[in-house]
């Protein structure tokens, strides 16, 4: 920015220093196309530069000796300098005098200013001295900088001022470097970019495209959009590569060299050439590479919180390119793996519950929780209390806690410890497993058909219609000591003896849950869900068809509520109701007729393949 930009004007200062006279000679200092004849490049420069006012930095021996000179050459040009305008430094010969000049060039430098550097009489490593001010005061201070230098030489009777501004530029390229390879922050790199732009340099509009692809794929990444950081990425790598090898210097006044880190960082994570929009990107071993990639730059580069939620994303792209699924980035399509996903967790969680903390049928025991506690899965996954630590299973229930944790700022009772950690372990077990499509693979157990899951009250036709209309391979009913007499009676009449629960000298996977206040035994349905056999039977039938008609308001809760958790274990359920037209009287009299059944709905719990007979490894 030049004095005048933006909302407010800023002031133009000339800084200098003056030594020891001697080797002040008039000669044409020439500036662009401008001559002014002087003993001194700062008084050529202020003509030429106009400033508002000057700072010149002077030792002790120079106030005495060659102020007055250049007091009296700055009248010559009707310059009048007030006593404001010397600051007195020392000689620079210690480290503490240096820090002196600093402090006195900081101090009579104000924010927003725009320094004009004059570094011709500078005493030997002064110029140095300048040179890191001005640098530190472009952060500091946010001062804009033009550096010059007048080459004088005896005898010669012109002297070229030379603009040296690009060397500060160059500083601020370390400075944008270093932080990209640190942080990987691409802003401030575009922003130096910006300002060749602005700076009216040739090809300006090509740079401002340029800038805008860097921030674009900086704002990306800085959001956790991997595909939107690959395409804009791919873009800026794309501009450089049609860049002639000459022309890097033309565009930013830069050697071609001083991009290299920049595009070896962008071409880690950019899309293949080729692909302009994310529909075009196709789910495969390149993309999942691409993706991976990009979680390893997230963890170089300190962000953690990227690099969770880039893995959690990952596992169920691919899951799904395990199972051949094409609209990957289909939002609902998306929904119903993650579901998947989830409710295999919370199988394996619950069956290893049940295998490691039997609960005997009908004891009340608390029930194995849908969602364990994040130390309750760290517990599990290092003491072999969960799923098998090497499984995918394993992998989404600590990925997912870490994520969750971070995503909710934490706000959960469990403490967030080592997240960086986890991210690690994560990242290395991805690795191991990324081309095995079996570790990826959703397959189910399943050792039992189609399971009827009914309440049972004092009338009998309704079951009768549902075993009927379902035609089960197994009978689960909800009922109380007082309407079960009428269970043989119903299933005899409908030819299904083979469905008699085990309570009546029936077989497995038949069975009955007894409540003993069928009215008010809302607390008895956690016996039930928390018993062996009904974890057994939800977890491995292949579906699960509720039935909500039948008993009272406590059995159908209760049938409702065992659905419900089917549902969020992934088990496949279907919800129907019963429906017999007749009048009461005559349902009464003749209950065995095949009244309706309405569907009410019906959730896949479970995308995936199945597997019969002996439990398998997930994945």
């Amino acid at each position: 920015m030049r004095p005048g930009e933006g909302l407010f004007a800023v002031s133009t200062v000339l800084l200098f220093s003056l030594g020891l006279p001697g080797g002040y000679e008039e000669t044409d200092y020439c500036i662009g196309e401008n001559t002014f004849r002087d003993r001194f490049s700062a008084l050529a420069l202020y003509q030429a530069k106009r400033p508002d006012k000057m700072v010149i930095l002077a030792t002790a021996e120079a106030q005495r000796q060659t102020i007055p000179q250049f007091q009296d050459a700055a009248a010559r040009i009707g310059l009048t300098l007030n006593a404001d305008s010397f600051v007195s430094i020392p000689d620079g010969r210690s480290q503490s005098e240096i820090y002196d000049i600093l402090d006195a060039i900081i101090s009579h430098v104000d924010t927003a200013d725009h320094v004009i550097l004059d570094i011709t009489n500078s005493f030997r490593h002064i110029p140095f001295i300048y040179f890191s001010a001005v640098g530190f005061l472009t952060s500091l201070k946010q001062v804009t900088v033009e550096v010059y230098y007048a080459a004088f030489e005896r005898g010669q009777p012109r002297t070229a001022i030379l603009d040296l501004t690009d060397l500060v530029t160059l500083n601020d390229w370390h400075h944008a470097l270093r932080n990209l390879q640190e942080t990987g922050d691409l802003h401030r790199l575009a922003e130096r970019i910006r300002d060749k732009a602005k700076a009216g340099r040739q090809y300006a509009k090509e740079l401002r495209r340029f800038a805008n692809w860097l921030l674009g794929t900086d704002e990306a990444l800085a959001a956790g959009l991997p595909l939107e950081a690959g395409l804009k990425a791919a873009k800026a790598v794309e501009w450089s590569e049609k860049l002639p090898a000459g022309q890097a210097r033309q565009f930013l006044a830069v050697g071609a060299e001083s991009l290299r880190p920049l595009l070896e960082e962008l071409r880690r994570f950019a899309m293949p050439p080729g692909i302009r929009a994310k529909e075009q990107a196709a789910l495969d071993s390149r993309e999942l590479e691409r993706q991976l990639v990009l979680v390893d730059w997230y963890l170089e580069h300190g962000q953690v919180d990227n690099a969770l939620r880039l893995m959690r994303e990952w596992v169920v792209n691919r899951v799904l390119w395990a199972h051949h699924v094409t609209d990957w980035l289909d939002r609902d399509q998306r929904a119903r793996w993650e579901h998947a996903i989830n409710a295999a967790s919370r199988r394996a969680w619950t069956a290893s519950r049940a295998a490691t903390h039997p609960a005997p049928s009908g004891a009340h025991t608390p029930p194995a929780p849908i969602q364990p506690s994040a130390q309750a899965r760290e517990r599990a996954y290092t003491q072999g209390e969960g799923p098998e630590k090497d499984s995918l299973l394993s992998l989404w229930g600590i990925l997912r806690d870490a994520r969750n944790g971070v995503a909710h700022a934490g706000f959960q009772s469990s403490v967030l410890e080592d997240i960086g950690r986890a991210a690690e372990s994560a990242l290395q077990t991805i690795q191991l497993h990324k081309n095995d499509d079996r570790f990826w693979r959703l397959e189910r157990q399943v050792k039992y058909g189609r399971i009827l899951l009914t309440p049972l009250g004092r009338s009998t036709g309704l079951i009768y219609t549902a075993v009927l209309r379902t035609n089960p391979e197994g009978l689960l009913v909800v009922t109380s000591q007082e309407a079960l007499h009428g269970l043989r009676t119903a299933l005899e009449a409908a030819g299904r003896p083979d469905l008699l629960p085990v309570e009546l000298g029936g077989q497995a996977p038949n069975h009955v849950f007894l409540l003993n206040d069928p009215y008010t035994g809302y607390s008895q349905v956690e016996d039930i869900r928390s018993g062996a056999f009904w974890r057994e039977v939800m977890l491995y039938c292949r579906e699960l068809i509720c039935s909500i008609t039948g008993g009272t308001t406590v059995l159908q809760w209760c049938v409702s509520t065992l659905a419900n958790e089917a549902l969020r274990h992934g088990i496949p359920v279907r919800t129907v109701a019963m429906v017999d037209r007749r009048p009461h009287e005559e349902q009464q009299q003749n209950p065995f007729v095949c009244g309706e059944m309405i569907t009410l709905g019906g959730v896949p719990g479970y995308a995936g393949q199945e597997s019969q007979g002996a439990p398998q490894d997930q994945g």
